[in-house]
């Protein structure tokens, strides 16, 4: 008879070759290749966690003219300023009560300083002493707008101005020869170190927002100071 038909192959399609539109999409991560990936690790991290680096997340450090502050990962630079002065004597300081007067005049010692606090004794009515205090309250004020703008021929000016007053005062009250105001020292401390606090955390409003909020929450000012966080923090200072 005539001989079986010789069974056909059964069709096997070929493997198919890498898609080259798919190309580097197949695998695990880690083995991912080709001049993109290369690339990519060349680059390092993405800059939104450059910030966010070991070390670098509570830092209040001033650089000569450059303060570098950084919180919860964030890090902004601001031009020196008093009030960062102050905010950085207090956040050294965590939960100690600071004298206004000291921050105003870090250089004075403690004698110094509680001589200031205490302030004068009553000798001129309180009529004299209002108008003094009034008319040194705005030379203070002035005194310190002149040094924010760095104006030095200004600031000279005015603290002869206020120097000659001083004077004045010492002398219509029979204290000539004692080197402090009546009674004014301790709230002149305290009205231009909350100026100047309040100062600094309108610019960082604008730098540094959860920076600013967190020292509203924590740093109480008056005639003393304080910084006072709900838990301790890795300041780098």
């Amino acid at each position: 008879g005539t001989p079986p038909a010789e069974a056909e192959a059964p069709s096997v399609a070929p493997a198919p070759g890498p898609d080259p539109a798919r190309a580097g999409t197949v695998g695990p991560p880690a083995v991912v290749a080709g001049p993109h990936a290369a690339r990519a690790v060349a680059a390092g991290p993405h800059p939104s966690v450059v910030g966010q680096q070991p070390g670098q997340a509570y830092g209040f450090r001033r650089d000569g003219p450059v303060w570098q502050l950084a919180y919860a990962g964030v890090v902004v630079h601001l031009p020196d300023a008093k009030g960062l002065r102050d905010l950085h004597v207090l956040l050294s300081r965590p939960g100690v009560d600071v004298p206004a007067v000291e921050l105003l005049d870090p250089a004075a010692g403690p004698e110094l300083v509680a001589a200031r606090r205490m302030g004068g004794d009553p000798v001129l009515d309180d009529e004299a002493k209002a108008r003094y205090r009034r008319h040194l309250e705005r030379l203070d004020d002035e005194i310190d707008r002149a040094a924010a703008r760095g104006d030095a021929r200004r600031t000279a000016g005015l603290d002869a101005e206020r120097g000659a007053l001083l004077a004045e005062l010492r002398a219509a009250a029979g204290l000539a020869g004692r080197s402090r105001r009546l009674g004014d020292e301790a709230e002149r401390a305290r009205k231009t170190v909350t100026a100047r606090i309040r100062d600094a955390l309108r610019k960082l409003d604008q730098r540094h927002p959860g920076l600013a909020a967190h020292l509203r929450d924590t740093v109480t000012t008056g005639g003393t100071c304080r910084y006072l966080p709900p838990e301790p923090l890795p300041w780098r200072l």
